[in-house]
C-alpha cells in the first residue's frame, strides 16, 4: 500500500533556478555564478542537486532574502533615536 504524502508546503516546497531567478529579478547565470562561488560567499544561497537539475527550498530563499535586506544610514540613525527614548 502506497501513501500520498505532500511535502511540497510552502515553507519546504522546491524551486527551480528559473523560479528561484525570477523571484530574486536576476538571471539563471548569476545564480550559477552564485553556486559556484564567483560573486562571493556572502551571496551563497543553499542548493541542492537531483542528478544535473539544482533545487532551491523555498524557506532558504526566504532566509536569504531577509538576511540580506539592507537598511539605509538614515534607517539606522532613526532606529538608534528611538531606542534612545525607550
Amino acid at each position: 500500500m502506497t501513501s500520498n504524502i505532500n511535502i511540497a508546503t510552502s515553507e519546504n516546497e522546491l524551486l527551480t533556478a528559473a523560479e528561484v531567478a525570477k523571484i530574486l529579478r536576476v538571471s539563471v547565470g548569476f545564480l550559477a555564478q552564485m553556486r559556484m562561488g564567483i560573486k562571493g560567499k556572502a551571496s551563497h544561497i543553499p542548493f541542492f542537486k537531483v542528478g544535473n537539475a539544482v533545487r532551491y527550498r523555498k524557506s532558504d530563499i526566504l532566509e536569504y532574502i531577509n538576511k540580506n535586506i539592507q537598511s539605509t544610514k538614515k534607517d539606522n540613525v532613526e532606529a538608534e533615536n528611538e531606542q534612545q527614548r525607550i
